[in-house]
């Protein structure tokens, strides 16, 4: 894995699950409704495709992840 990739996962799991990610979910009383959840769909999306090709994945899941979507509540990359 490229330092790219490896930087974004360390972004990912450093500043979203273990810090920013905690605080906003505990103050809005929010349960991600997907399978894994976003957070872990861009770690496995970076780790498995790379850098450009794990962000479109990424971003694509991002748009996905609103309370309109009605689709499958499981999706993998």
């Amino acid at each position: 894995m490229k330092s790219s990739c490896k930087l974004s996962v360390w972004l990912i799991r450093e500043v979203w699950q273990r810090r920013i990610g905690l605080r906003f979910n505990a103050r809005t009383n929010t349960i991600c409704r997907f399978y894994p959840s976003c957070s872990h769909y861009a770690i496995i999306s970076l780790e498995m495709y790379g850098f450009i090709q794990g962000v479109k994945l990424m971003l694509g899941r991002l748009k996905r992840c609103n309370p309109r979507n009605t689709d499958s509540t499981i999706d993998f990359p």
